[in-house]
């Protein structure tokens, strides 16, 4: 809530490109798997 307050540029571009996905649940998911396979990707903090 923050960053958009400030009205954080990089910050409003990355909403704008969520909203847009969200209008596209396909591209929404496509999205969403991308990230949990990035996650998944990262080395264990042990």
């Amino acid at each position: 809530m923050e960053m958009f307050q400030k009205q954080d540029p990089e910050h409003l571009e990355a909403m704008q490109k969520v909203m847009a996905l969200m209008q596209q649940p396909e591209k929404l998911q496509e999205f969403f798997d991308q990230k949990r396979s990035e996650f998944e990707q990262l080395p264990d903090d042990k």
